[in-house]
């Protein structure tokens, strides 16, 4: 069962935030490394091409060659399961700064990537889910979202497999999913005007760098979701016994 205090969506942004620039080389560093596989789709797939899953629409393929719209496809799906993954990268980071512990880049890099593949099958398997609930329709992304927003922290710092992890995080998350969503939300939503806008209103700087801009911004708000994925399991798992969800702004600065 998750924790009976109220889960603040406004508390868990503003300290995600506070992790993100304490830990801003090695996070940067491991959220472009994860998103490479997205710019590079997008630079495949050709002109047009959505580097977010949300650009994936019915009116947007109907006609169009199966060639691209599988490569649409593949590219809204490496998305969500970036979006996921950082947050597997950026974990141990999170609860060393919780626990009021400097990281250092390379000790940072080297086990934020040694988690993320223990995370892999969780990440793949939420990002799958939510990126499939989002091409069908919003709201069962939205909704699926919300459930296993935890999932991924849950399988790495509780060692529970990928069904263990999601039912976990269900557990977690009742009685939060509002919070729940408006996190979701506030890292979702630029994500999606990043992909959505930014290469179009950039395309006079030329394709390649206008998509690499878009992608840097996606960057961002993916590292803000992945941390904030994890400060929320903090504030809801096992971590509150320890006190860590009780570590305020002016202990991250």
């Amino acid at each position: 069962m998750g924790s009976t205090s109220q889960l603040s969506a406004f508390g868990v942004m503003g300290r995600s935030l506070l992790i993100l620039l304490r830990n801003f080389p090695v996070f940067v560093f491991l959220g472009l490394l994860l998103f490479t596989p997205v710019f590079v789709g997008s630079l495949i797939v050709g002109p047009g091409a959505s580097i977010h899953a949300s650009r994936v629409a019915v009116d947007d393929v109907v006609g169009a060659p199966h060639t691209e719209l599988g490569g649409k496809v593949v590219i809204g799906i490496l998305t969500f399961l970036a979006y996921y993954l950082v947050a597997g990268g950026v974990s141990y980071g999170v609860r060393q700064t919780l626990q009021g512990r400097h990281v250092p880049l390379v000790e940072g890099v080297r086990e934020g990537l040694r988690r993320l593949w223990l995370g892999l099958d969780a990440a793949f398997v939420t990002g799958l889910a939510v990126g499939i609930g989002f091409a069908l329709l919003v709201v069962p992304g939205v909704w699926l979202a919300c459930l296993t927003f935890v999932a991924v922290p849950v399988a790495l710092l509780e060692e529970r497999g990928v069904v263990e992890s999601l039912r976990r995080s269900r557990d977690l998350t009742r009685g939060h999913r509002l919070p729940v969503f408006v996190v979701f939300l506030a890292t979702l939503a630029p994500m999606v005007l990043a992909g959505f806008f930014v290469p179009d209103l950039l395309s006079h700087l030329g394709r390649t760098l206008a998509l690499l801009i878009a992608a840097h911004a996606q960057v961002a708000f993916a590292l803000l979701g992945g941390i904030a994925q994890n400060v929320v399991y903090h504030d809801l798992g096992p971590a509150t016994a320890s006190g860590l969800s009780g570590l305020g702004s002016d202990q991250l600065v």
